[in-house]
């Protein structure tokens, strides 16, 4: 998932400051060890599984994952025709 290849470019210290900009110029040449991942709008249980599975195959990162919700199927397609019918 694309949001895998994000934490783990993240990790290598390899994201491009142009799409993701850093809050002070001497983060940018650090290698995290924790990355908070927070989803507004809600995360799924897969995304929450990956996260899980990545902090669960090694030992020298970890990634913690929140957001305003946790979707299931119903409540993200739910979600989408609020958000179709208000814009």
């Amino acid at each position: 998932p694309y949001m895998m290849s994000i934490i783990e470019t993240a990790f290598k210290g390899k994201l491009k400051e142009r799409d993701f900009p850093y809050s002070s110029p001497s983060a940018s040449m650090t290698k995290p060890q924790e990355i908070i991942v927070y989803f507004v709008g809600g995360t799924t249980y897969e995304e929450a599984t990956k996260v899980a599975e990545y902090n669960s195959s090694q030992s020298t990162n970890t990634v913690m994952l929140g957001g305003s919700c946790i979707h299931n199927f119903e409540s993200f397609v739910e979600s989408l025709k609020d958000y179709t019918m208000n814009h």
